[in-house]
């Protein structure tokens, strides 16, 4: 299990590992160890190395040449030495990263662990490094340490990653899963793709330890997409993606076994061709691995010569291909393919040398059954033994997997089913609500309908009523004209009746008298009061007529040039008003049809014509009152007036008074409108 982590990242997080940090307190190395370190990185003094001294050793040690079992062993030592003190470092910051360097030389100490395990070969219990369990302890105090004072997030997402994998490592499977879920949501926010890849990949990991290749290949192919999008001027980057690309294949390897589909060979060998291909001088680890799994191919097809050739060549471009996590299917392909090929001893020795602790893979399986025949046609009772209880206890080791794989799976499928619920649910309340806001946005929209109508209803009314009241006031100045004159021609009338007769009478009397007198004086007195009664009498006679017979429509034409001016205010049009109604008596109603008519002719002129300028005359032809508007408006088609409220106002007020209106105007023309109305008889007027 630990030895798949291995290949797939300790050559990657190893080397992404070396740059941060400082601390303090003493612990001591060994003289060669301290003549091995680069100055960067070698202790003052090396039997008093402060926390800060060891922090560059933590961080850095597994990528430096020349170190063997035994300095490792030696740091090692100063790690779990050092690594307790952490609560002596009062700041916050250093304390955080000491806890770093600590958790990467965990880690990286696990993996070269991990390689370079030497358990015997009838331990019954699995390989366990002897790292994974502090490493996860020290990774969960960095954690809690950052909770209380959060800094950069590149180490937390670094330390969730290295954390995952010791949980794998300690079976922990659920708590790796949903660790590396928080880190997969937390570089997605963070928008980290490097991290989101490595996430994908170890999910994948997981996936694969529980023997689930579908998820696991799922995972996998979501890690190479996302990887797709990293640098490919990085070197580091490259080796990610070809390590994707060959954990890949060994998954297609697994869905060959378990589905026997040659599709899944198929792209084993395409996958192989393109690691082939590759000129990067230090990917042979991959080369290797992919000759491996080409060869478990080849001994599925019975081409046990191939899958022979292919394992050679495996250990020969990497000759440290049996320190690394596909040894064990290395020596049982080639153990198996020799026996295959009638070299049974030699096939058995190959098998022998296999320790058996990790993989639970068929061809494992099939190579322990064919040690146990072996041992037991030879008699060795005791070995024969010995290989079915690593039969019983892989088998047993496999089941536990696929119990936890199951759980695991199913957990899923409830979360996921449980999440399905919510989301229904949420869809219900959010279509109830939706259907609330409708209803509530429909009322608010009848409410603000029912408003505006009586809005406009009232606008309407009000239009009406003042509109009302403007003709009633029109109606009212008219007939106080009307008043006035009927006023005047009663004072002419009663004038002309009255005074003008007495004062005739009286002249015409003193006339006579004058003619009587035989005193000269007397009579010229009388015949001059006579005259300058006579004198009287004509101006009165004169003054009567006047305010009887008076036509004049001076008044009415001032009111109706003060009214096309207001109308007129502010549009911006220019008008010209010109007329003759001399001599033209005009009845009240006339008077004020006429003003309403100019108005509502200006009204559409002002609001729909974009006229620049208009025209209006009003005079007198043939007993008849005519005005005519006109201006360089728009137009509009005559045929569409009858539905017009304006013009079909103006038609109904001169039909009324048994007059006529009439347009003549086209679209983007000039529009002209003539009104003509008669003028009633007015002889009984006159004296």
């Amino acid at each position: 299990m630990k030895a798949l982590i291995n290949t797939r990242y300790d050559h990657r997080l190893v080397i992404l590992i070396f740059c941060l940090i400082p601390g303090m307190v003493n612990a001591q190395i060994s003289v060669k160890l301290h003549r091995l370190l680069p100055d960067s990185m070698r202790p003052a003094d090396r039997a008093h190395v402060t926390l800060t001294e060891a922090q560059p050793i933590f961080l850095r040690t597994f990528g430096l040449k020349g170190l063997g079992h035994g300095e490792y062993d030696e740091t090692d030592s100063l790690c779990y030495f050092l690594a307790p003190k952490y609560r002596s470092i009062k700041d916050n910051f250093q304390r955080q990263n000491f806890l770093f360097s600590v958790c990467i030389y965990l880690y990286n100490s696990y993996a070269n662990h991990t390689n370079n395990k030497t358990t015997l070969k009838d331990e019954h219990s699995p390989y366990r490094s002897p790292h994974a369990g502090s490493g996860l302890k020290y990774c969960n105090l960095f954690l809690e340490e950052y909770s209380r004072r959060p800094g950069d997030s590149y180490p937390m997402m670094l330390v969730l990653l290295i954390k995952a994998h010791f949980q794998i490592e300690n079976d922990l499977y659920k708590d790796a899963y949903y660790n590396l879920q928080q880190l997969r949501n937390l570089s997605e926010k963070q928008k980290q793709v490097q991290m989101k890849a490595y996430a994908y990949n170890t999910l994948s990991l997981l996936f694969q330890t529980l023997s689930l290749t579908e998820q696991s290949l799922a995972y996998e192919d979501s890690a190479y997409q996302v990887a797709r999008l990293l640098p490919t001027n990085n070197h580091m980057d490259n080796m990610f993606l070809l390590g994707i690309i060959q954990t890949r294949q060994q998954l297609f390897f697994d869905m060959l076994t378990s589905t026997g589909k040659r599709q899944f060979a198929d792209s084993i060998r395409g996958i192989h061709q393109r690691l082939m291909s590759e000129p990067d001088e230090h990917i042979e680890l991959s080369k290797s691995s992919s000759f491996v799994t080409v060869a478990m191919v080849n001994y599925r097809d019975r081409d046990y010569k191939n899958a022979l050739a292919n394992v050679d060549t495996a250990l020969l471009i990497y000759p440290d291909f049996l320190r690394t996590s596909m040894s064990e299917e290395a020596i049982v392909t080639k153990g198996l393919s020799l026996m295959k090929l009638g070299k049974t001893i030699e096939g058995v020795k190959v098998l022998q040398s296999l320790l058996f602790q990790t993989s639970t893979g068929s061809i494992v399986m099939e190579a322990l059954n064919e040690l146990y025949n072996y041992e037991l046609t030879k008699g060795n009772y005791r070995n024969a033994l010995k290989y079915l209880n690593l039969q019983i206890r892989l088998t047993d080791r496999k089941h536990k997997l696929d119990l936890d794989g199951r759980a695991l799976e199913m957990e899923q499928v409830h979360k996921a089913k449980t999440r399905e619920n919510e989301i229904a649910y949420l869809k219900q309340l959010q279509n109830r609500n939706g259907l609330i806001f409708l209803f509530a946005i429909t009322s608010i929209l009848l409410v603000l309908a029912f408003i505006l109508w009586r809005y406009r209803a009232g606008q309407i009314r009000t239009r009406n009523l003042v509109k009302r009241i403007d003709e009633a006031m029109q109606m009212q100045v008219s007939q106080i004209e009307s008043a006035v004159d009927a006023e005047r021609r009663l004072i002419g009338q009663q004038l002309h009746d009255d005074l003008s007769s007495s004062i005739g009478a009286t002249f015409t009397y003193l006339r006579l008298t004058a003619d009587e007198k035989h005193d000269l004086r007397e009579k010229e007195q009388a015949l001059a009061i006579s005259k300058m009664l006579e004198a009287s009498y004509y101006k009165a006679r004169g003054k009567s007529h006047e305010l009887y017979l008076e036509k004049d429509s001076s008044d009415f034409w001032k009111r109706f040039s003060v009214q096309v001016e207001l109308l007129f205010s502010g549009s911006g049009i220019d008008f010209s008003l010109n007329g003759d109604l001399s001599g033209t008596i005009l009845s009240p109603e006339i008077k004020t049809t006429l003003v309403m008519i100019v108005k509502e002719a200006i009204t559409n002129i002002v609001k729909h014509s974009r006229a620049t300028r208009a025209e209006i005359l009003l005079y007198d032809d043939h007993h008849s009152v005519v005005i005519e508007v006109s201006d360089n408006g728009r137009g509009f088609s005559v045929e569409g007036t009858t539905g017009k409220a304006g013009l079909r106002s103006i038609c109904e007020r001169a039909e009324k008074l048994g007059g006529t209106a009439k347009w003549s105007s086209e679209r983007h023309k000039n529009t002209a409108m003539a009104v003509r109305i008669p003028l009633p008889c007015s002889h009984d007027l006159h004296l």
